[in-house]
């Protein structure tokens, strides 16, 4: 399997001896990769559509382990059962808004002291403010430039602890804020320029969205302190 480096950082987050579910399992080449490091002891590859979910098949037979990945057919979490005994689910490559719908509709039982590992392709703060809000501890943050998108992977543990996160920290993310590493900079020096673009353009236009240049311009600020810090 050719692994790229978005799905090897993903794979990297599973705490070791789980019993990982991934979710629209993107071929399996996750499941694939954490039972054949030993990293998970038995896993599921999830697809909400019978075209992806056989070629999850084939790979899987492929290598050689059909014995402790199963695949099952369903819409979101909805084909994970409480007797599968699944503590780490895998929610990656999708849209922020689509993960907490998923999350949001999954039976509360699935969920409890478990690990879920994240990996929105937008609206990340909206997934952070989730979590946050249903009893999630975010422990690990990742960020990741690769083919010219910056991917946000996100562990965290569901504890029933009370929401703590403030609104920048859902932004930017309480555990990449702290690291400060160079595509965490990138991505957000690059959302700067973006902002202040789009602010000249609103002011240029015969009749400036005051309300819009406000939003932008204050965004444009809250990214200049935090890359300051």
């Amino acid at each position: 399997m050719k692994i790229s480096k978005r799905l090897q950082q993903i794979s990297a987050l599973i705490p070791k001896a789980s019993r990982i579910a991934d979710i629209g399992s993107d071929h399996a080449f996750v499941p694939i990769m954490a039972v054949e490091t030993g990293c998970s002891s038995f896993a599921i590859a999830s697809e909400v559509a019978p075209g992806p979910l056989g070629i999850s098949q084939q790979n899987i037979q492929a290598a050689g382990l059909s014995d402790k990945i199963q695949t099952r057919l369903g819409d979101g979490l909805a084909a994970i059962q409480v007797e599968d005994r699944i503590d780490t689910f895998i929610i990656a490559g999708m849209g922020g808004e689509l993960i907490v719908h998923i999350l949001a509709a999954a039976d509360p039982a699935l969920l409890k002291a478990t690990h879920l590992i994240l990996e929105p392709n937008n609206n990340e703060a909206m997934v952070r403010r989730w979590l946050d809000q249903h009893g999630f501890i975010i422990q690990q943050e990742k960020i990741l430039l690769e083919d010219q998108h910056f991917y946000e992977m996100i562990r965290a543990q569901h504890t029933g602890a009370n929401p703590s996160l403030t609104s920048e920290e859902q932004l930017f993310g309480p555990k990449l804020q702290q690291a400060q590493t160079a595509d965490f900079k990138a991505k957000w020096q690059h959302r700067q320029r973006v902002n202040q673009k789009i602010v000249a353009q609103l002011k240029a236009a015969p009749q400036p969205d005051v309300v819009k240049i406000t939003e932008m311009t204050e965004m444009t600020n809250l990214i200049e302190r935090m890359l300051r810090k």
